[in-house]
């Protein structure tokens, strides 16, 4: 896959597509070769250094999203969720009228990681997985940012 944006984080690659100044694909670990950073997406790369130097610099980027009217819900209630605070997938499906497995299902499909971040949602004993995954590299991705945001789970 091609993408806009390649950038080396701590979590490893991550590819960005863009729709102006809009992301509508953000994919953690990326099967490319190489970053690149063209110059007219300098500002997101800046963004990305400048959260993964201090977490407390996160903030909510345009994002251009495509999916259900209960998926834009879910990812709507994340985005407002701050840096270090997180919800239960049970406290956010009570707060949607929902329940936890669809907000499991909802997270499972975000196309923009990090933008919108699925990973401040944990299962009520634990950190709970990651894009359906529970074991390999994203539960530790997901830890990670947890913990760089300073949450211990």
């Amino acid at each position: 896959m091609n993408f806009d944006l390649v950038v080396n984080t701590p979590v490893g690659k991550v590819g960005i597509n863009l729709d102006g100044k809009q992301a509508f694909d953000v994919t953690l670990q990326p099967d490319v070769s190489r970053a690149k950073t063209p110059a007219q997406h300098a500002w997101l790369k800046e963004w990305l250094d400048s959260y993964f130097e201090d977490a407390s610099n996160w903030s909510a980027l345009p994002v251009s999203l495509s999916g259900t009217d209960y998926q834009q819900r879910v990812w709507s209630a994340l985005r407002e969720l701050g840096s270090g605070e997180v919800v239960t997938y049970g406290e956010l499906a009570k707060s949607l009228g929902s329940g936890p497995r669809a907000i499991g299902q909802a997270c499972r499909t975000n196309p923009c990681s990090l933008l919108v971040p699925c990973h401040r949602v944990v299962a009520a004993n634990g950190r709970g997985g990651v894009h359906g995954h529970s074991n390999g590299s994203w539960p530790q991705i997901k830890s990670w940012l947890l913990k760089h945001e300073g949450v211990e789970i």
